[in-house]
């Protein structure tokens, strides 16, 4: 993730971070402002300016928690009719 927009449209996603300085750490997406981006890191909120940030990965997550709460709710049939 390099800009402003990439971190936008990863809102809710898990992103590995590595600043300038070596420090890394992974939290979640929660905002993207004008000159920094705001994750959730073990449970706080962390604001990381973009200048600070060497890199940054979205992880891949097979079930994000947002998901796995919910109940399956059953969806459109098959082509063929069932399911």
């Amino acid at each position: 993730l390099t800009l402003r927009r990439h971190w936008r449209r990863n809102t809710g996603r898990l992103v590995a971070v590595a600043t300038r300085t070596g420090e890394r750490f992974t939290g979640r997406v929660r905002e993207a402002e004008d000159e920094a981006a705001v994750l959730e890191v073990d449970g706080a909120r962390r604001r990381v300016p973009y200048a600070e940030v060497a890199t940054a990965r979205v992880q891949v997550e097979l079930s994000r928690p947002d998901e796995s709460d919910e109940p399956d709710e059953p969806g459109p049939p098959d082509q063929d009719g069932e399911g």
